[in-house]
């Protein structure tokens, strides 16, 4: 993900006696990021002080050929998307042009500088398919680097058809070497379903620098 800024934009005008539009960009919408999937849409509005002139806009992204915007009266609008953008600083360039040759050019930024999201709470889930069609409980034993990591187990065992319900697992904990812990992990409910699934979340106090992860997952059903 990527956390977007918008700098103040920067005008030039050219021109002789005939007076040049004026370009007039809207806020953006603060976004505190954004995936490349996202479109973000650029609005604003554009006035020609002689009577009877005519405007139309273009735009152009960094070094990118200039495209039409589309207008409504003195409003303008146009999207991009935000996978076209390249990290650092992007350039947007407008371009308003009236039928007497007065063009004025505004520019804007978007600074699109790469954020890292630590991601301290995550979840797994694991589907079993019973050898016998159905079953009742199970015991799972989950071999992790020692660390800031933590794992709960939850269980959920239904018929088929039915929607998942979680109960959490018993768990205890055990050291099985300088480097590595084990947790063991029993679960069952009373009545043996057909669709079985354990969810696992694993927790991190410093997910931003920790190497901690599981390493091994076995178990036994019921």
């Amino acid at each position: 993900m990527k956390r977007r800024r918008i700098s103040p934009h920067h005008t030039s005008i050219y021109g002789g006696t005939n007076r040049n539009p004026l370009i007039s960009i809207n806020p953006l919408e603060p976004l505190t990021s954004i995936v490349p999937t996202d479109t973000i849409t650029i609005s604003g509005t554009v006035n020609d002080l002689d009577e009877g002139d005519t405007v139309t806009m273009e735009y152009k992204l960094n070094q990118g050929p200039f495209q039409p915007v589309a207008m409504q009266g003195e409003t303008w609008s146009f999207s991009i998307s935000a996978g076209d953008l390249r990290d650092g600083e992007n350039i947007i360039e407008l371009k308003a042009i009236d039928n007497k040759g007065g063009v004025t050019v505004k520019r804007m930024a978007i600074d699109q500088t790469p954020r890292i999201v630590p991601v301290k709470v995550s979840q797994s889930r694991y589907m079993i398919l019973p050898p016998k069609g159905e079953m009742k409980g199970l015991v799972a034993w989950i071999q992790r680097k020692k660390g800031d990591l933590q794992v709960k187990g939850d269980l959920s065992i239904v018929a088929t058809g039915q929607p998942e319900f979680f109960v959490p697992m018993e768990k205890t904990s055990a050291e099985l070497s300088h480097a590595l812990d084990e947790d063991q992990f029993i679960g069952s409910v009373e009545t043996a379903g057909q669709n079985v699934t354990i969810k696992l979340t694993e927790t991190r106090t410093d997910a931003l620098n920790s190497s901690a992860a599981i390493t091994k997952i076995a178990g036994v059903i019921n």
